[in-house]
């Protein structure tokens, strides 16, 4: 039972199918059989670097920045306090006129 296996065949005669890419890496493959093979310990410890190197650069792009952290605490807040108030007072109106009072007692 084949999953993801090619349905269709590819004609190497064909000039629309890109081979060329195909070719080059055999060739390498090639290449690199006739000189003795390759070792798989040093294939794994250039694979460990380059994951380490992609992640660091990954993460390195996606610093948060103190502004943008600050702006989803401070909106996080005004949320959290909206829902409080609105669940106490029974309605948005109810809430915003207790607002409304608070702050005309300041002034």
């Amino acid at each position: 039972m084949e999953l993801f296996g090619r349905h269709t065949v590819l004609d190497p005669s064909d000039p629309a199918v890109p081979l060329e890419a195909y070719k080059e890496g055999r060739k390498d493959e090639r290449r690199q059989i006739d000189a003795g093979g390759l070792d798989h310990r040093l294939v794994k410890k250039e694979l460990d670097d380059a994951y380490v190197r992609g992640r660091r650069e990954g993460l390195s792009a996606r610093r948060l920045s103190l502004s943008g952290l600050l702006s989803a605490v401070a909106l996080a807040a005004l949320l959290i306090a909206t829902a409080v108030m609105v669940y106490q007072y029974g309605s948005f109106a109810a809430a915003g006129s207790a607002i409304d009072r608070s702050v005309a007692a300041w002034v």
